[in-house]
């Protein structure tokens, strides 16, 4: 199985420490080998994705979105009953999260466990914001990259106030042996569809 790596295979000539892709499919995919290159919120509009990341399994519906760490994993993405499937991709690099971390000054619980994927519910806040998300994507690079180092502020910032900051602690903890990890997965959930 070719795994895919993300952002890269969506941008090859093209770095930023943010990168924001509208993705849309009429195929299902099971159990594909993704490398992350980049920490990736997955905001769900149409169908379901599965994630097994780290010996866990994470499914969302398009009543949720999820946010992944930097690293390898598997994703299974499901068509809607209307036979789509579309999530809109928010990449973001490392150095963004600390810059952020920095600048709002935020204490983190070290003695929390972190986790390499986290799932949210949607709500009003969040359902706007993916519409904005949707709307920057039609601007010119110039103006989209000013504005989604904004969005991706604006999303933390909202996710801190509702859910403390455990989640970040998983953006500064060292990864050191991801290909080990990802061959456990595997071989913890061989037997699974």
């Amino acid at each position: 199985m070719k795994s895919i790596q993300l952002p890269h295979d969506i941008f090859p000539d093209y770095f930023e420490h943010i990168n924001l892709f509208d993705y849309n499919s009429s195929h299902e995919i099971l159990k594909q080998q993704v490398i992350l290159n980049q920490n990736t919120f997955s905001f769900l509009v149409e169908g379901t994705k599965e994630v097994i990341f780290d010996n866990s399994c994470k499914t969302i519906d398009q009543s949720q979105f999820i946010l992944m760490k930097a690293g390898h994993c598997l994703m299974t993405e499901k068509l809607s009953t209307v036979d789509s499937y579309r999530s809109i991709l928010l990449f973001f690099s490392n150095d963004k999260m600390i810059e952020f971390i920095n600048k709002y000054n935020i204490s983190l619980n070290h003695n929390s466990q972190p986790s390499s994927v986290y799932t949210f519910v949607y709500d009003d806040f969040t359902s706007r914001f993916i519409e904005s998300l949707s709307e920057i994507n039609k601007l010119p690079i110039a103006t989209k990259n000013r504005l989604l180092n904004l969005k991706l502020e604006e999303i933390m910032l909202y996710l801190l106030e509702l859910h403390g900051s455990d989640f970040l602690l998983s953006f500064l903890s060292n990864n050191n042996n991801q290909t080990q990890k990802f061959i456990q997965t595997i071989e913890s959930n061989i037997l699974n569809n």
